[in-house]
């Protein structure tokens, strides 16, 4: 008998446990319900947030694209304008006498350089010379007619 006042007592434990357990869970349930539509809201107007700042990034951007493709333009245009006057400057000279100075250079590396075509064109030749020499001799044009008199 006492064990069956045991068991029965264990049984009674058992579904009070049970019991309990079921309430937590759905206390549980519940809060996470309740912190799903807490982050679902939340979700929700960060998402709405998120897109008002795409949004506004975008329309700056675009903006900003505008201003600096005119901007750029401007410093193209601008950088152009400089170089050529720089070099409209370094051929404007007042002092004759350092443009023909300047000529004078020029014109002997001009000199230099044709001096060494020539010597190199006379080199060309003389080797073609010597190769066509060399190819008309009679015992290298044709070994066989030697032997074959006889």
């Amino acid at each position: 008998m006492e064990e069956e006042r045991d068991a029965e007592k264990g049984k009674k434990k058992d579904k009070e446990k049970k019991h309990k357990k079921d309430k937590n869970e759905e206390m549980d349930k519940e809060k996470k319900d309740k912190k799903k539509e807490v982050s679902d809201e939340e979700s929700e107007s960060q998402a709405e947030e998120e897109e008002n700042d795409e949004k506004e990034e975008k329309s700056k951007k675009k903006e900003k694209g505008k201003e600096g493709k005119h901007a750029e333009q401007k410093d193209s245009e601008k950088d152009k304008a400089e170089k050529k006057k720089n070099l409209e400057d370094k051929y404007k000279s007042k002092d004759l006498g350092k443009l023909k100075s300047k000529l004078d250079k020029i014109h002997a590396k001009l000199e230099a350089l044709q001096q060494k075509k020539a010597d190199i064109l006379k080199s060309i030749k003389e080797t073609e010379d010597n190769n066509l020499a060399v190819a008309e001799r009679p015992e290298d044009a044709s070994p066989c007619t030697r032997w074959s008199s006889g």
